[in-house]
């Protein structure tokens, strides 16, 4: 994402000013505010803010030059400001007011600087002055305006005017530039003309030549040298004005390009219930990444480690809906939040390959949107993801130590980058760390495809000779990290296969079960993997619902249309049935009284019963299906 210069100014005058030990101070200084939009129509998020002021905090104290504030920005384009000379004071407490959602700060003037001296004066004689912000960010508008999607945040100055938008300014400046430069090329033009018409008219008259007459030759000298000086300097002024169109040419293109870029509106008020499967996920990333919409990015994927990479962008559930011209809404596709929710859960292997961290931020990005957007409640499941501890264990060993204690120091970090544990510190006892990695592996899922293994030593001791069995070198501390980078491809592999031979055991079991339905088959040659054996069991079973009952297939159909799970069509069955059985017995009750009025006239005729029975059906199930 491009980044922009965002100055931000907050007034203050005399009031501010007290004097503490001697030395000047001013207390209690507002120097930023989020979710407010402010002059340059900008908008900083809280979040975004308080991250960048704690980034800063922390940076500061590692660097004291955070801390220093000048009298004016000395990072300007086109600047050449001495930047000791305008030293004016110092950050000496920060902090974040929750109630304002700003941030202050009290700042120590250094009036034995010349910037802090103006500054103190400044003030002191009761005029208004400027705090701004020196930071770099990104805004969804991508030209600095619009809401600040991502900022870092480099200090604090004293400014005389407000802050400026830095495409416009520096726009400005170049074409400023350009025009004075075209009225300094003038002015040289003319001296130098002037110049070499004195010289040519002076070797006419043979003045040059004669020492005793006109310009001597230290004369003669100090002319060249003054004519070549000025041509330098055009020339000089000729490549600046170059370089300066070529910033305008550039700035111009990318504004072009900007215009260009897919549109993207978050509309989370829509819900859509399409197929996932019938998402085109790449044209979704690619979209989005051409956009360049930050915002949208982090609300689509649930995982985004590096916006630039959408390579790295991951648990996907929204869609892209066309409204106009290269521009697109973002919408919630419940689908695609379900099949999000189940790969964190490890339906298809998806929540291994990340850290137990990461795996609380994407069931977080999920729960948001069950209770904000969906409305429906949060699966425990979920829950339990996004409020996993992380297991903190220290690491210590004895050189002269076998090796399997090395082993199991890096299974234990091994443990951790597949999310099964996040490891926070390096120091534990060896004889503590066959307890802290059990507590971890009991959840891995490699072993509980092996029946043999039933106590927790079995459990590690397996995951290990596994490796150990296919390391063709005996490991040692010279080779620990191949061994480990072996250890986690060949567990990776292995709980492929196991996970791929359990599908198919489980695959020919659900064959035998639905053998009776002539589908069976046809469905379940599409099956590859976990999510496509639960959706040809809910066809499946969908299909075995609707034979059930000797009904209309379209009345089937409407029946059935809201069911999502296998759950949800065992509860519209059994409804079903409760309807069909209301319906016999008021037919009963119905024929006795027919039974009776028949005595006195003609009775119907076969087709018009069945005419009649069909109609009843209808009429009773709209009747009860409304009241279920």
């Amino acid at each position: 994402m491009d980044k922009n210069y965002l100055n931000e100014t907050f007034v203050l005058d005399k009031t501010f000013l007290k004097v503490e030990e001697g030395k000047p101070v001013l207390k209690n200084v507002k120097i930023h505010q989020a979710e407010i939009k402010n002059r340059n129509l900008r908008v900083y998020p809280k979040d975004i803010l308080k991250k960048a002021f704690i980034k800063w905090q922390n940076d500061s104290k590692r660097d004291d030059s955070y801390k220093i504030m000048f009298a004016d920005h000395i990072i300007r384009l086109f600047s050449g400001a001495n930047v000791f000379q305008s030293v004016a004071g110092v950050i000496e407490n920060t902090w974040w007011n929750e109630s304002e959602n700003a941030i202050y700060a009290d700042i120590r003037l250094l009036p034995q600087f010349q910037g802090g001296k103006d500054i103190y004066n400044y003030i002191n004689e009761g005029l208004k002055i400027g705090i701004s912000a020196r930071q770099i960010g990104s805004t969804e508008n991508g030209d600095g305006t619009g809401k600040v999607t991502d900022l870092h945040i480099l200090g604090w100055d004293f400014v005389f005017y407000p802050s400026f938008n830095f495409y416009t300014s520096c726009n400005d400046m170049v074409y400023e530039t350009i025009e004075k430069f075209y009225e300094c090329k003038d002015e040289l033009c003319k001296i130098i003309e002037q110049i070499n018409e004195q010289t040519n008219e002076n070797k006419k008259n043979n003045k040059i030549l004669n020492k005793n007459e006109g310009i001597d030759k230290m004369q003669e000298k100090e002319v060249k040298e003054m004519v070549e000086k000025y041509k330098k300097e055009l020339e000089e002024l000729k490549r600046e004005n170059d370089n300066l169109k070529k910033k305008i040419e550039e700035y111009e293109n990318k504004k072009i390009e900007e215009q260009k870029k897919p549109k993207i509106t978050i509309n989370n008020s829509q819900i859509s219930y399409r197929a996932w499967s019938d998402v085109n996920k790449t044209r979704l990333r690619n979209i989005l990444y051409e956009s360049g919409n930050e915002a949208a990015i982090r609300e689509c994927f649930a995982h985004v480690p590096d916006i630039e990479k959408m390579s790295t962008w991951g648990w996907p559930h929204h869609e892209l809906r066309a409204v106009g011209e290269n521009s697109y809404e973002l919408i919630l596709n419940y689908n695609g939040v379900m099949a999000a929710y189940k790969a964190l859960a490890g339906a298809r292997g998806g929540g291994t390959a990340i850290t137990a961290k990461e795996r609380r931020e994407i069931a977080r990005h999920l729960i948001k949107h069950f209770q904000n957007h969906l409305k429906r409640e949060v699966p425990a499941r979920l829950k339990q993801l996004a409020e996993a501890k992380d297991l903190e264990v220290e690491f210590e060993y004895d050189e002269n130590q076998e090796i399997e204690a090395l082993v199991l120091e890096n299974l234990l970090f091994f443990i951790a980058a597949y999310g099964l544990a996040e490891v926070t510190a390096k120091k534990v006892k060896v004889k503590d760390l066959m307890e802290k990695i059990l507590i971890s592996l009991k959840e891995a899922e490699i072993i509980k495809y092996d029946s043999e293994v039933t106590t927790d030593k079995e459990k590690l001791e397996k995951v290990v000779n596994i490796v150990k069995d296919n390391f063709e070198e005996e490991v040692t501390k010279e080779n620990i990290e191949e061994f480990v980078e072996k250890l986690i491809k060949t567990i990776h592999q292995i709980h492929e296969t196991l996970k791929q031979k359990e599908l198919e055991k489980e695959i020919e079991v659900k064959k035998m079960e639905y053998k009776d339905i002539e589908e069976a088959e046809e469905i379940f040659k599409t099956v590859k993997s976990k999510e496509d054996l639960e959706q040809a069991i809910f066809r499946l079973e969908l299909i075995k619902a609707k034979k059930e009952f000797d009904l209309p297939e379209k009345m089937l159909d409407e029946w059935f249309v809201t069911c999502e799970t296998v759950e949800d069509i065992e509860r519209e069955k059994a409804k079903l049935r409760t309807v069909l059985e209301l319906k016999m017995q008021k037919e009963k009750d119905t024929d006795k009284v027919d039974e009776k009025q028949d005595n006195n006239r003609d009775g119907d005729t076969g087709k018009d019963k069945e005419t009649k029975k069909a109609k009843t059906i209808t009429t009773i199930i709209d009747e009860l299906k409304i009241k279920i």
